[in-house]
Order: structure tokens, then sequence, then C-alpha cells
């Protein structure tokens, strides 16, 4: 009788390879159902277009659940806010004029007569007769006489001067001269360029006046 030969128990080794096997093929599997399913949710959320449905003005975004696709595609653009201009964030300039305004000179003139010339023995009542010559030589020179501003800046004592005029009976300016100047040029000048403004007052010397021309002194001063 031919002697028989018995199978040899399966290796753990061959377990082993034919696991390893399974478990590759499981996973090749699994592999191929995970992305053939993310590729037809993907082709889902697409969203074609025909090439004149794109615009610069829009943005375009995935279909979602929530969102129409309609709405999406209508959405304009986020316009940022335009940047505030630096010149609103300063502060403006400070205007020399405003801060100091302009310096106002209060100029003043005072007449006083010359008693030889507005009296005659005794006798008072031309002076009376004399008020419309006056005021004729204020306005004339007050009208004409621009001191400078730095006459401010002067002491007190230097702001005063003192102008004798002589008048004819024509009303005529015969002449003119400083009896007591005010310590400043400017000043002086000021007095003295008045006085070669005013050639004639509109008003004549009345007739009972007894001189044959009528003498006064102008004081100028400014505060």
């Amino acid at each position: 009788m031919p002697a028989r030969h018995s199978l040899e128990p399966i290796r753990a080794s061959t377990w082993l390879v034919v696991l390893v096997h399974g478990l590759l093929a499981g996973g090749l599997w699994y592999w191929y159902q995970t992305n053939a399913i993310g590729s037809e949710s993907d082709n889902e959320n697409l969203l074609w277009l025909a090439p004149g449905d794109f615009s610069t003005s829009t943005l375009l975004f995935s279909k979602s659940a929530s969102t129409p696709a309609s709405t999406i595609l209508n959405q304009p653009l986020a316009t940022p806010a335009p940047a505030s201009p630096v010149a609103a964030t300063q502060s403006p300039a400070t205007n020399p004029a405003a801060t100091n305004p302009a310096v106002t000179v209060n100029r003043h003139i005072m007449l006083r007569r010359e008693t030889s010339t507005t009296t005659s023995g005794g006798n008072t009542s031309g002076r009376l007769d004399m008020s419309e010559v006056d005021n004729a030589i204020y306005e004339a020179f007050y009208k004409n006489w621009v001191p400078s501003s730095a006459a401010l800046s002067l002491p007190r004592q230097q702001r005063t001067a003192v102008l004798r005029v002589i008048v004819s009976r024509a009303g005529d300016i015969e002449s003119f001269d400083l009896v007591s100047p005010s310590g400043s040029q400017d000043l002086d000048d000021s007095v003295l360029a008045a006085g070669k403004l005013v050639k004639k007052i509109p008003q004549s010397l009345p007739s009972s006046f007894p001189k044959a021309r009528y003498e006064c002194s102008l004081k100028f001063f400014v505060e």
C-alpha cells in the first residue's frame, strides 16, 4: 500500500499575509467610496455660468443651503469707506489776522483860541461869532490827520503835539508851525502832513471879528 502524505498545517505567517491583503483591499475600497461621494457632493455645489454672466462688479460664491444662488450672484462688491483726509484731522492753521485784530488809534484834537485875537478892549462878544470857524478848522484837520498805529507804543508824554494855525479872513490857512513837538518823529510828521493838506477852510471870518487874521492852537494826541 503506498504511503500517504498528510497535509502540513497552515503556518501562522500565512494567515498574517492573508490578513494584510484583506486590510489593503478594504482600505482601497473605502478610499474609492469616499472620493466618489466627495466628487458627487462637489459637483452638486458647483454653479455653472455662461461666459457672459461674469462681471467685475460681483462676487461668485458656491451655492449654500441657506442663501439662494441668485442672491449671491447679484450681491455687489463691498466698497471700502474713503479714508478721511489728513487735513480734516489736523487743526487748522492759526490766522494771525483773526487772533490779532487791527489796532485802532483813537485820535483827538483840541482847539484853543488865542485871547489876543478874539477880544478887543475887554469885549468878549466876538468869541461867540468864532464857533463856526472853530468847527471848520477842527473838521479840516481831523479829516486829514492819520497818525501811525506805532504811536500807541510811545510813552504817554510823547503822544501829544501842538500846532499853531493862522487863518486869513477869507478862510485860507496862511501858516502853521509845530510849537510843541511830541518827541516822536513819526507823530510830529503826521501832524505836519495834515497841515500841508489843509489849504483852506469852508468858512470865512465873521465881519464882527476885529483882526485881519485868526490864530488858534490845535492839540493833537492819541490814546
